[in-house]
């Protein structure tokens, strides 16, 4: 067991850092290989309007952990109004020079002026080795072993039964220490992740498989690196309010030349459907947003839209694992965006 402070080698922005951009991303470096399951379901940002039933203020002590600490425990779970202060993002990990990086990217742009504090709570560092394929394999398809091992070191093994791509291949795994208590045949699933037991999960990837293709991963206990930290940090205002007296670029001297003293920043005016809306049709098919001036089309492409999606449930763990992003065309008209799913 390891302190969480003691793992950390670094994170942005810098604690109570002001004027943050409301595009920043947030980042947690660690000083060693981390299990990215449990790190990201660990990880939450607080934002405005926490909710008063859950959460880090709440009077009795529940967080939104990714160990599920008193998660449904409270009578006022399933009547709070949705947990508004945990902002929805997309978690992703880079490794290099055996060391893991937790990247967060906020869904939509943080509010201005606006205290955020991310939080970091219980996580383990990497339990479970790189999965190799079996000599002799005749399919080309991928196969990776994923979660956290809390038991004594061990390995791994699952070999196909039916051949198939991912939701039609059929397998059976056994751990090394018991090869004789095999289980199976278990068929993979379309979502292509198999949860074989309490945190150790089988993914498959991309390719065929084929009848006794075999695959195996080496299985440490996971080091728990225990605790709960945070960092803070304020937005900034994201406009510029006034102009600089000594400003020499041409853009502002223009500005100057015809009088203006201040910039008005885009903002937006309504959202169809409304935001944090409930109940919505099934068959929506468009998102309009309203700005509060003309937009420039030119300056608008389908890659700096994005629409993401996630399970409707105000749990934060769940809300930040399963998402995807759809696609989608886009429109401008004056000072309407419209974007067609």
């Amino acid at each position: 067991m390891a302190d969480l402070v003691d793992v950390i080698e670094d994170y942005s922005p810098p604690n109570e850092q002001t004027g943050v951009s409301l595009l920043t991303t947030i980042q947690i470096d660690f000083d060693r290989l981390m299990d990215e399951d449990s790190v990201e379901r660990a990880f939450f940002v607080e934002g405005p309007d926490t909710d008063s039933v859950f959460g880090p203020n709440s009077k009795g002590g529940v967080w939104p952990s990714a160990l599920g600490k008193s998660l449904g425990q409270e009578d006022d779970f399933l009547e709070s109004p949705g947990y508004k202060g945990i902002v929805q993002g997309t978690v992703a990990f880079t490794t290099a020079s055996s060391k893991t990086t937790l990247i967060f990217t906020p869904s939509q742009a943080l509010a201005a002026s606006t205290n955020y504090v991310a939080h970091l709570t219980d996580c383990y560092s990497l339990s479970i080795g790189e999965t190799e394929a079996g000599v002799g394999n005749s399919g080309n398809g991928e196969l990776e072993f994923e979660g956290t091992w809390d038991g004594a070191n061990d390995t791994v093994n699952a070999r196909i039964t039916t051949s198939g791509v991912a939701g039609i291949a059929e397998f059976v795994w056994w751990k090394g220490s018991d090869p004789l208590a095999v289980k199976g045949p278990i068929l993979s699933t379309r979502r292509r992740r198999v949860i074989l037991q309490d945190d150790l999960y089988i993914n498959f990837g991309d390719g065929s498989f084929f009848e006794d293709d075999e695959f195996g991963a080496d299985l440490s206990a996971g080091a728990l690196c225990e605790g709960h930290v945070t960092f803070e940090f304020d937005t900034g205002s994201g406009s510029i309010e006034s102009l600089p007296s000594t400003a020499s670029s041409s853009i502002l001297s223009a500005l100057r030349q015809t009088g203006a003293t201040s910039v008005t920043p885009l903002s937006v005016v309504s959202v169809t459907p409304v935001n944090h809306s409930a109940q919505i049709d099934i068959d929506t098919s468009e998102i309009v947003v309203e700005f509060n001036k003309a937009l420039d089309a030119s300056s608008i492409s389908a890659g700096s839209v994005s629409v993401v999606t996630s399970v409707a449930t105000g749990h934060p763990v769940v809300g930040a694992i399963a998402h995807g992003s759809l696609a989608k065309t886009i429109s401008v008209s004056g000072r309407y965006l419209t974007i067609s799913i």
